[in-house]
């Protein structure tokens, strides 16, 4: 059985008080009914396994930010909005790397923040290559299957590349094996550290192995709570996840192409959905439900605590919204398609990741934000 990390947090205690509540939070989780597998050290710790289903399930651990950090950008799962997140917190941490696209370099050192779209696997052998894993935080987030793929149809290949949106040809293009982002089970791959790391006898256990690699997995359908158990895991301050959307349905997206507004698959293709799809992408299913799993094992450990930051979150997103969703500066106009490129280059970290970034500091800085942070719910 594979255990994680010993759960700690640091975060504004001293040592032997993040030690105490550490082992506070394990007894709470011993006596609410968690799994645990005693490691080598004798301590008692949240198992990686839920031995009542034999699902993969992993309780999250608490993580110090060290230097690196690694978003592995999916395609279609919210990976612009959630890489100008992961560029604002290399900001707020003073990384490097906040304003690159680093995704072809191989030369990358340590103390920067990586937050392009390009697989696991072939990080590994190039960007990843000189510097040590241990440094690094690593995650991604997910979506769920089916939404992702006809996401992908919709925007990359219908809005951009005018294929027809018939239920023929969506069917046919969602069926295809090897068709970029519409690839069979293309999240696991594109997140697994090897290529063909999910072939053959391996295919059992990899759910389980992708679990461990990561630091982090999040779900953009639980897109708030997923940032805010981030933010706890890495000891991170609420301002530092702040985030405006960075696509909108119906608006032009970063290439300055026009998205369709109506991209809901019809009752034909959700059938297709549900039946021959599933089956075809059965280990993303996997992974993704281990995703959601995790998710709740790492909110119930998290507590009370959890719960009460959330309402604050959800309240300032909406506020950030309110302030800065007509302030912020896209590559193109959202509404018009007019080409803003140089205009958005101060207003986003980068391409369309993190735009509206200064007004949300402003934000940050007001009392009505400070108010927020202090509100007791």
């Amino acid at each position: 059985m594979t255990s994680i990390r010993h759960i700690h947090s640091d975060d504004k205690l001293e040592p032997s008080r993040g030690f105490v509540l550490s082992t506070l939070l394990t007894v709470l989780w011993l006596i609410s009914g968690g799994l645990v597998h005693l490691v080598d050290t004798g301590v008692a710790t949240p198992s990686i396994h839920n031995m009542s289903t034999n699902e993969p399930t992993k309780v999250w651990d608490f993580k110090d930010l060290n230097c690196e950090l690694r978003f592995i950008k999916v395609k279609k799962c919210g990976s612009s909005t959630n890489g100008g997140v992961a560029r604002r917190i290399g900001f707020k941490k003073k990384l490097s790397g906040i304003f690159q696209d680093l995704r072809n370099e191989t030369d990358v050192h340590e103390c920067s923040v990586f937050a392009n779209h390009k697989e696991m696997w072939k990080l590994n052998n190039g960007t990843f290559s000189n510097v040590k894993n241990e440094r690094a935080y690593t995650y991604t987030f997910l979506r769920d299957p089916a939404s992702r793929a006809t996401s992908a149809y919709f925007h990359l290949m219908a809005s951009r590349k005018g294929y027809p949106v018939d239920d023929k040809s969506v069917k046919y293009w969602l069926s295809r094996s090897h068709k970029g982002a519409l690839g069979r089970n293309f999240m696991t791959k594109y997140i697994s550290p090897e290529h063909g790391y999910c072939d053959g006898e391996r295919r059992d256990e990899c759910i389980s192995n992708l679990l461990h690699h990561y630091d982090f997995i999040g779900l953009i359908e639980r897109q708030e709570e997923s940032l805010l158990v981030l933010k706890f895991l890495l000891g991170l301050q609420m301002e530092d996840i702040l985030f405006l959307s960075s696509k909108q349905s119906g608006g032009f997206d970063d290439k300055g192409m026009k998205s369709i507004k109506n991209n809901k698959p019809s009752p034909v293709v959700r059938k297709y959905l549900n039946t021959r799809f599933k089956q075809q992408n059965m280990l993303d299913y996997q992974l993704y439900n281990a995703a959601n799993r995790s998710l709740d094992a790492t909110i119930e450990f998290l507590g009370l605590s959890f719960q009460e930051e959330l309402v604050r979150f959800r309240k300032a997103i909406l506020m950030v919204n309110h302030h800065c969703a007509g302030k912020a500066v896209f590559p193109y106009n959202v509404q018009t398609g007019a080409d803003q490129r140089k205009e958005a280059k101060k207003n986003c970290y980068w391409n369309d990741n993190g735009c509206g970034y200064p007004c949300i500091d402003e934000f940050v800085a007001s009392s009505e934000y400070d108010s927020l942070v202090t509100l007791k719910i």
